[in-house]
């Protein structure tokens, strides 16, 4: 968890910073986002959908996404904090 509250994790945005001869692939998203960051990976990728409904991090019902937690709220919480382990 603190590496993705600090941004060390292997996303787009770690990559450009420290691995700057990485090639765009490991930048970018498989769904076609440019660069691929962690706000990305737990609240909005639709490659991962089914994983953000399985731990609670989207709170739906049949066709709307009832709420959608800030990554600050994910990481500042207990409950947040519970949901993203289950992601």
């Amino acid at each position: 968890l603190m590496q993705v509250a600090t941004d060390h994790t292997f996303t787009g945005t770690y990559v450009q910073h420290f691995h700057t001869n990485d090639p765009p692939e490991n930048i970018s998203c498989p769904c076609g986002k440019a660069v691929r960051d962690a706000e990305h990976i737990i609240r909005k990728c639709p490659h991962f959908i089914r994983a953000h409904m399985d731990s609670g991090i989207y709170s739906t019902r049949p066709g709307h996404i009832v709420s959608l937690p800030s990554l600050q709220s994910l990481l500042g919480t207990h409950k947040g904090i519970g949901m993203l382990l289950a992601f």
